[in-house]
């Protein structure tokens, strides 16, 4: 009771001799869920234990991949695979992979061989390190653009210490460009445009499909209105909508898209009335006709003053007029999307904006501290880091001007990103790349006889797979 060690001395044990059983082999791990120190009964529990096993070698060695694998980034062993849901700058620090699990093979790895892709294209990195082997202390920054899938919810980005997908050259890394406003004039932009879309997948319709993927058969809700009836309750649907930092006297209307799709009655083309109305406005405030039952994007365009700063009603209204007599006008709506300015204003320490006043200076407020970064991302496989905002402080709150510089090809200065040091996102979900022993597209494969399925159920053909080679099939 006198000894100052744990017993045991860990919280498991690794037998490096290979156990046989039924002709398999298989890896005995002692797991020790309790140590315990006698002089001062002191106890310590594992709540979760991450081992990386290398069967030849270190667990984390891997060749590079062969080049019938590089051209698909994802599908490489030795790599991370990330999944995101929105666009943004992203940071991804040491400390972020321990805690996932899935900082072996980047620990001490030379920052400089680093590189993500996206979608297959190569984004330049930004990275901080105290001797250029990733560790405690380091991270990575880098952009993702987000797009939305009917297949998926996320996107995935790789990072990899190869070149894959045809790479060349030295890893990409962010450029840094003067943003000093130094004389250049207040932009006269009233703020800067904003996005939003709404969509919900409810309501499955098995015919044309909406997108030119070919796959999105998803519609939010239908309205419907009979030809000569009084307003039908099936006639409106509404929802709400968040439009932050609006500006409710800017020149520029509010443009609204509405992604429909028309249906037929009787007449095979009727020609569909569709109205959208706002908040409490008692009157329709804009209103389109169309004639085609093929998915149709409809433009309204709105005075901004109907709007509100923050939570907004809007509805879409079937009016159900132009029709025949003693037909229905059937109305499926798939999205809205809206289009309006908003201040300059972060939200979280952190904004997207536009700039369209080429060379003038732009200015964005609501930053907690100083310690923001503005990033002119117009080129996502290009981003440059903007230096030398001008900082001010005004009532607690602190604010950066740049100039947007358009570059001597005109080819910048029109969208940033400005994040506050804290706010940088982090992707939702790390997995290792696994990788694949041959791709199935590779030249070199002469299989006869392919077996897919999970893989915990592949080992019961390995019967099945002897029998078929003893028989000259490969």
């Amino acid at each position: 009771y006198t000894s100052t060690s744990y017993t045991p001395t860990d919280f498991y044990t690794v037998d490096p001799t290979l156990q046989s059983i039924g002709g398999k082999k298989f890896i005995q791990i002692k797991i020790n869920p309790l140590i315990y120190k006698a002089s001062t009964q002191q106890v310590r529990t594992a709540t979760k234990i991450i081992l990386d096993l290398g069967l030849d070698g270190s667990a984390w060695a891997a060749p590079a991949p062969a080049t019938d694998l590089a051209a698909s980034p994802s599908a490489v062993q030795g790599t991370l695979r990330m999944r995101y849901a929105q666009t943004g700058m992203y940071q991804l620090t040491h400390t972020d992979l321990v805690a996932a699990g899935v900082e072996g093979f980047l620990s001490g790895a030379d920052t400089t061989t680093f590189r993500v892709y996206v979608r297959g294209v190569e984004t330049p990195l930004s990275i901080t390190t105290a001797n250029g082997s990733f560790a405690s202390g380091d991270s990575i920054r880098f952009f993702l653009p987000f797009e939305p899938s009917i297949d998926d919810t996320e996107n995935e980005a790789v990072l990899s210490k190869v070149a894959l997908n045809g790479s060349s050259g030295a890893p990409l890394r962010m450029a840094h460009i003067d943003g000093n406003p130094g004389a250049l004039a207040a932009s006269t932009e009233a703020g800067t445009f904003t996005k939003v879309v709404l969509e919900q997948d409810q309501m499955y319709l098995n015919d044309i499909p909406l997108g030119s993927d070919g796959v999105d058969h998803f519609y939010w809700s239908r309205v419907t209105q009979d030809q000569g009836a009084g307003l039908q309750g099936s006639a409106t649907f509404s929802t709400t909508v968040d439009l932050p930092y609006l500006i409710p006297n800017a020149t520029d209307p509010v443009t609204i898209y509405l992604t429909v799709r028309g249906r037929g009655g009787i007449t095979v083309n009727p020609t569909h009335h569709v109205g959208i109305l706002l908040n409490n406005v008692p009157f329709v405030v804009a209103e389109k006709t169309f004639s085609t039952q093929t998915p149709t994007k409809l433009m309204f365009t709105v005075f901004a003053n109907f709007f509100a700063a923050g939570i907004n009603t809007i509805s879409v209204r079937a009016l159900g007029d132009r029709v025949p007599a003693g037909e229905t006008d059937i109305i499926d709506i798939d999205k809205i999307e809206i289009n309006y300015r908003s201040q300059l204003l972060t939200s979280n320490d952190s904004l997207e904006f536009f700039s369209y006043r080429p060379n003038t200076a732009v200015s964005v407020d609501g930053f907690s501290t100083a310690g923001f970064q503005i990033y002119d991302v117009t080129e996502p496989s290009d981003v440059l880091i903007v230096d030398n905002a001008q900082v001010a402080l005004n009532n607690g709150v602190f604010s950066g001007t740049i100039g947007t510089n358009t570059g001597s090809d005109g080819d910048r200065g029109f969208r940033f990103f400005a994040t506050g040091s804290g706010s940088y996102l982090l992707p939702t979900a790390f997995r290792l790349g696994r990788g694949y022993p041959n791709a199935l597209k590779s030249t070199s494969n002469g299989a006869d006889l392919i077996l897919v399925g999970p893989r915990s159920l592949l080992d019961a053909a390995d019967d099945l797979i002897t029998q078929r080679e003893s028989e000259g099939l490969r």
